[in-house]
Protein backbone atom coordinates (compact mmCIF):
# COMPACT_ATOMS: atom_id res chain seq x y z
CA UNK A 1 0.00 0.00 0.00
CA UNK A 2 1.09 3.57 -0.65
CA UNK A 3 -0.44 6.93 0.26
CA UNK A 4 -0.61 10.13 -1.74
CA UNK A 5 -1.03 13.76 -0.66
CA UNK A 6 -2.96 16.38 -2.58
CA UNK A 7 -3.87 20.03 -2.97
CA UNK A 8 -7.50 18.92 -2.60
CA UNK A 9 -6.77 18.61 1.19
CA UNK A 10 -6.95 14.79 1.22
CA UNK A 11 -4.71 11.75 1.63
CA UNK A 12 -5.54 8.70 -0.46
CA UNK A 13 -4.47 5.09 0.02
CA UNK A 14 -3.75 2.73 -2.87
CA UNK A 15 -3.10 -0.99 -3.12
CA UNK A 16 -0.27 -1.19 -5.64
CA UNK A 17 -0.46 -4.95 -6.05
CA UNK A 18 -4.15 -4.93 -6.98
CA UNK A 19 -3.90 -1.43 -8.52
CA UNK A 20 -6.98 -0.15 -6.73
CA UNK A 21 -8.07 2.73 -4.50
CA UNK A 22 -8.50 1.81 -0.81
CA UNK A 23 -9.37 4.90 1.26
CA UNK A 24 -9.53 8.68 1.46
CA UNK A 25 -8.70 10.73 4.56
CA UNK A 26 -10.08 14.24 4.85
CA UNK A 27 -9.90 16.89 7.54
CA UNK A 28 -7.00 19.15 6.65
CA UNK A 29 -8.09 22.67 5.78
CA UNK A 30 -5.34 23.35 3.24
CA UNK A 31 -2.99 21.54 0.83
CA UNK A 32 -1.58 18.27 2.22
CA UNK A 33 2.14 18.46 1.46
CA UNK A 34 3.32 15.10 2.82
CA UNK A 35 1.91 11.79 4.04
CA UNK A 36 3.52 8.52 5.13
CA UNK A 37 2.21 5.09 5.99
CA UNK A 38 3.40 3.64 9.31
CA UNK A 39 5.75 0.63 9.22
CA UNK A 40 2.88 -1.70 10.25
CA UNK A 41 0.56 -0.10 7.63
CA UNK A 42 -2.15 0.67 10.23
CA UNK A 43 -1.61 4.42 10.57
CA UNK A 44 -0.89 7.40 8.35
CA UNK A 45 0.79 10.65 9.35
CA UNK A 46 0.24 13.80 7.27
CA UNK A 47 1.50 17.37 7.16
CA UNK A 48 -0.27 20.32 5.61
CA UNK A 49 -0.24 24.00 4.75
CA UNK A 50 -2.80 24.32 7.58
CA UNK A 51 0.23 24.04 9.94
CA UNK A 52 -0.89 20.74 11.46
CA UNK A 53 0.46 17.22 11.58
CA UNK A 54 -2.28 14.61 11.82
CA UNK A 55 -2.29 10.91 12.60
CA UNK A 56 -4.97 8.71 11.02
CA UNK A 57 -6.30 5.17 11.47
CA UNK A 58 -6.34 3.42 8.09
CA UNK A 59 -8.91 0.80 9.15
CA UNK A 60 -11.71 3.31 9.74
CA UNK A 61 -10.35 6.47 8.02
CA UNK A 62 -10.61 8.47 11.26
CA UNK A 63 -8.28 11.16 12.52
CA UNK A 64 -6.67 9.96 15.76
CA UNK A 65 -4.64 12.98 16.79
CA UNK A 66 -3.77 16.48 15.62
CA UNK A 67 -0.42 18.07 16.48
CA UNK A 68 -0.69 21.88 16.38
CA UNK A 69 2.91 22.72 17.30
CA UNK A 70 3.82 24.51 14.06
CA UNK A 71 3.05 28.07 13.04
CA UNK A 72 3.89 27.56 9.35
CA UNK A 73 3.22 25.03 6.56
CA UNK A 74 4.37 21.47 7.27
CA UNK A 75 6.35 20.26 4.27
CA UNK A 76 7.50 16.82 5.32
CA UNK A 77 6.54 14.01 7.71
CA UNK A 78 7.95 10.56 8.38
CA UNK A 79 7.96 7.65 10.82
CA UNK A 80 11.00 6.29 12.60
CA UNK A 81 11.63 2.69 11.58
CA UNK A 82 9.94 1.01 14.57
CA UNK A 83 6.79 3.15 14.24
CA UNK A 84 6.95 4.62 17.76
CA UNK A 85 7.66 8.20 16.73
CA UNK A 86 7.01 10.65 13.93
CA UNK A 87 8.96 13.66 12.77
CA UNK A 88 7.92 16.68 10.77
CA UNK A 89 9.56 19.71 9.21
CA UNK A 90 7.95 23.05 8.51
CA UNK A 91 8.51 25.95 6.13
CA UNK A 92 10.17 28.00 8.87
CA UNK A 93 12.96 25.40 9.17
CA UNK A 94 11.76 23.81 12.42
CA UNK A 95 11.84 20.04 12.92
CA UNK A 96 9.79 18.29 15.60
CA UNK A 97 9.69 14.72 16.84
CA UNK A 98 6.81 13.11 18.77
CA UNK A 99 6.46 9.80 20.55
CA UNK A 100 3.12 8.52 19.22
CA UNK A 101 2.68 6.02 22.07
CA UNK A 102 2.34 8.88 24.56
CA UNK A 103 1.62 11.79 22.16
CA UNK A 104 4.25 14.14 23.44
CA UNK A 105 7.16 16.06 21.97
CA UNK A 106 10.10 13.68 22.15
CA UNK A 107 13.63 14.60 23.22
CA UNK A 108 13.38 18.29 22.42
CA UNK A 109 11.26 20.41 24.78
CA UNK A 110 11.35 23.09 22.10
CA UNK A 111 11.54 22.85 18.34
CA UNK A 112 14.87 22.21 16.70
CA UNK A 113 15.70 24.78 14.10
CA UNK A 114 17.60 23.95 10.95
CA UNK A 115 20.45 26.32 10.18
Amino acid sequence: MIVSSSDDKTIKGWNVLKTNFMFSLSGHTNWVRSSKLSPDARLVVSGSDDSTVRMWDVTNSKELYRFKDFKDSVYTVDWISDGTAICAGSADGKVKLWDVRYLYNLIFPRSMRLI
